[in-house]
């Protein structure tokens, strides 16, 4: 029943918001949670270096389009793609057209209200944050799906890939209010293989 209601809630808010992209994301984080079991068995098999491939792979595809959109905008694929983000790779290829990376970033005037507005965090960061910005994030990632997967504590590693496969339409990845993974680095997490070994060896 409870996962019932998290599809209606999903549904509503999408009906309230019109927002597709948010409504695959919820789908998304619904599917992990009722298959939680089996994906957590699969996330125990892979190495950690294996999820900060992924990560780096999915960021690559983001930045990759962005770039596509502003040198072959009429191409029926990437048109598909902008499509399916919504309209954003508009916003992305207009930003890179635009604005150069630059050391330590630069402000970047954004209306917004459907103007001009950059979405994807991917994007902010080289452009609006500059070059230690970019390290600092390169540098947390590792960190954290490092830390995360080998504890292991994998519902909250899922949980930082739902922030990083959603970082390709928002830019909310470093606000504590809405990722509240990034604190887990600081936190004082028990490695539960070790748990589990001490607690055999106490029964013996």
């Amino acid at each position: 029943p409870e996962y019932i209601s998290f599809f209606a809630v999903a549904i509503w808010t999408y009906v309230v918001t019109d927002t597709r992209l948010d409504l695959i994301l919820t789908l998304l984080l619904i599917s992990a949670i009722m298959f939680y079991k089996p994906i957590s068995k699969l996330l125990n098999k892979v190495s950690y270096k294996s999820i900060i491939l992924f990560c780096f792979a999915y960021i690559a595809i983001i930045l990759l389009l962005g770039f596509l959109y502003l040198i072959i905008p009429h191409n029926p694929i990437i048109n598909l793609a902008n499509n399916l983000l919504s309209g954003r790779l508009n916003y992305e290829a207009h930003a890179i057209s635009h604005y150069s990376i630059k050391p330590f970033g630069q402000f970047i005037y954004q209306p917004g209200n459907g103007a001009f507005y950059i979405d994807s965090i991917y994007f902010r960061i080289p452009l609006m944050y500059g070059i230690p910005m970019i390290l600092i994030f390169i540098a947390l990632l590792i960190a954290l799906v490092k830390t995360l997967h080998v504890k292991p504590v994998f519902y909250l590693e899922l949980c930082l890939l739902m922030f990083i496969i959603s970082g390709g339409i928002d830019q909310h990845f470093f606000e504590s209010c809405y990722n509240f993974i990034l604190p887990a680095l600081f936190a004082t997490i028990p490695n539960k293989r070790r748990l589990k070994l001490g607690s055999e060896f106490y029964e013996n």
